[in-house]
């Protein structure tokens, strides 16, 4: 279909009119905008799914999976409530080709064009940016989110001294929802220059990803440049997996060796090697940040932790509110791997009542069944609220241990995987194995989903090594318990590929990729999406092993 191009004053949802262009970038344009139904100025992103491939945007429907995913992770994303994070109002589709989010307007101005027009921060200044940027990573990565896209362009100063972290989920709201898709250039979603060694490899990313590209930030605000720069994307990806930058040290002599340090370990190529989590960055960070609070304010009415004072001092002329994007921060669509969900429904059907004596109220029948279509809409809180209901409604009739009970929970704990709540589906996950295990004469399918859920919780949390190891273990018991061709089987194969190119270990990789393709093409259909995806999987990280001059 023919591209519509937008216009001061058009409006989107007949009640957001657009007035000024902001920027325009690989993804789409920001706009300012009024709200006339609640007389207020917000900011609208519009998006065009297919455009970095395609050229020429698709229609979209209802239904159609790009819808269905941008909503679902705007309705995510607007859960994040955090004041250094712009409040989500609204989301939708405009004119059938473009997705739209409605933000909070913020005024200020990004930190690439600050440092490209009054040049590196004062010390105090980066690391009261910094310890900012950590206490919205805290409260993200305690949540289950992770930024994927975190660069200076993505953090704006405000005219208070405060930041704000933008465009946090833009980067997964538009990952296919059959796997991360191949572009033109062959890259992966994010800002090439600020992207991770592991999501360079192919990795999903990780809340220790995102310190990485704080590692990044940090780098660039102190010295003054990337940690990297080339003209090719690829050769980007390539120098941040196998180079190591300038020390910052030598860019910047005033520097305190401690500030450096903590940079050099957050731009560490093995996600284990940096700090643990951003709360660690934070506190590190503390001693400098607090020194960019004015002497005035300090024995008078105290100030956020971590907050900036209200202009950089540096002379300069005023910067634009929000400039657009150029060529060098342009992020490209993603094509790395995420840890899959179990490739069980999240929510089962419900079965017919149980012949062992106790029987299933009508009402539980009912409560999973709306479960499941609010699944299939993509309203992940209501369906997990029916689910509470419907184990509440269970238990009082059966054993903890009986297998209507264990059901639900492994439900409810898919269910909040894909909600993002790692840690709690984790612990949820040892909890329920340890009841299976001392309750059951023998390893099942349920024990084995157990063990794999938690292990990828695992993964999506960065810990690499230790998601790797227990895959491996998990894997040996699925093959115990269920066919060795198992569509769950090949799946817990293909994360076990991906940690291991995450991990440095490619020619393993590739190997465990091609024989993988092999018994896929034995026990799956040829049009399943399991076979292009491995294909993709095999095709980057031959490409990235030849550019790094790998064995393969």
């Amino acid at each position: 279909m023919r591209d519509h191009h937008l216009a001061k004053g058009e409006l989107i949802d007949g009640r957001y009119e657009l007035a000024e262009l902001l920027g325009r970038g690989g993804m789409g344009e920001v706009w300012a905008a009024y709200d006339q139904r609640l007389d207020r100025s917000v900011a609208v992103k519009l998006l065009t799914p297919g455009t970095a491939v395609s050229k020429v945007p698709r229609r979209l429907d209802p239904q159609d999976p790009a819808v269905v995913r941008f909503t679902r992770e705007a309705r995510l994303m607007a859960k994040l409530e955090h004041p250094y994070v712009p409040v989500i109002h609204d989301a939708g589709t405009h004119r059938a080709s473009r997705l739209y989010l409605v933000m909070q307007r913020v005024y200020g101005h990004t930190l690439d064009r600050l440092v490209a027009q009054r040049g590196p921060f004062p010390v105090e200044w980066a690391a009261a940016v910094g310890a900012q940027v950590c206490s919205v990573l805290v409260q993200a990565h305690g949540r289950g989110f992770v930024h994927r896209d975190l660069t200076p362009r993505n953090v704006m100063l405000t005219t208070d001294g405060t930041v704000r972290v933008l465009d946090f989920g833009i980067a997964t709201a538009l990952q296919p929802p059959d796997g991360p898709r191949l572009t033109d250039a062959g890259m992966v979603a994010g800002t090439p220059g600020f992207i991770s060694p592991e999501q360079g490899k192919g990795q999903a990313a990780t809340p220790l990803s995102d310190l990485y590209a704080l590692g990044c930030v940090l780098y660039e605000i102190l010295g003054g440049r990337p940690p990297f720069t080339a003209d090719e994307p690829l050769a980007l990806v390539v120098q941040h997996i196998a180079n190591t930058p300038v020390p910052l040290d030598r860019l910047r002599d005033d520097a305190p060796a401690e500030l450096c340090h903590l940079v050099s370990r957050l731009l560490a190529k093995h996600p284990e090697d940096r700090p643990a989590d951003a709360a660690e960055v934070r506190e590190a960070l503390a001693p400098w940040a607090e020194q960019a609070v004015p002497k005035a304010t300090r024995t008078g009415t105290p100030r956020r932790p971590g907050k900036a004072p209200a202009r950089l001092p540096h002379d300069g002329t005023d910067l634009p509110n929000d400039p657009p994007p150029d060529k060098a921060h342009a992020p490209v669509p993603e094509h790395a791997t995420t840890p899959l969900a179990t490739a069980q429904p999240l929510v089962r059907p419900a079965q017919p009542p149980s012949t062992s004596g106790a029987r299933l109220p009508a009402e539980s029948v009912d409560l999973r069944e709306r479960a499941q279509r609010l699944v299939a809409e993509g309203r992940l809180s209501q369906a997990l609220e029916l689910l509470g209901k419907d184990l509440n409604e269970v238990l009082p009739r059966f054993d903890s241990s009986h297998p209507e009970v264990i059901s639900r929970r492994l439900a409810i704990l898919r269910l909040q995987f894909e909600a993002q709540e790692l840690q709690a589906v984790r612990e949820g996950c040892l909890e329920l194995a340890e009841t299976l295990v001392s309750t059951r004469s023998a390893p099942d399918a349920d024990l084995a989903a157990c063990r794999v859920m938690a292990a990828r919780c695992l993964g999506r949390l960065g810990h690499n090594s230790a998601a790797l190891l227990e895959l491996r273990e998990a894997l040996d018991l699925q093959k115990e318990v269920l066919p060795p061709l198992d569509l769950e089987v090949l799946e817990t194969r293909r994360d076990i590929a991906t940690l291991l190119a995450a991990s440095g270990s490619a020619g393993e990789a590739l190997e465990a990729l091609r024989h993988l393709a092999h018994d896929q093409r034995t026990a799956l259909p040829p049009d399943h999406s399991a076979h292009a995806e491995v294909e993709r999987l095999v095709s980057r990280l031959g490409r990235l092993t030849r550019a790094l001059r790998l064995p393969q």
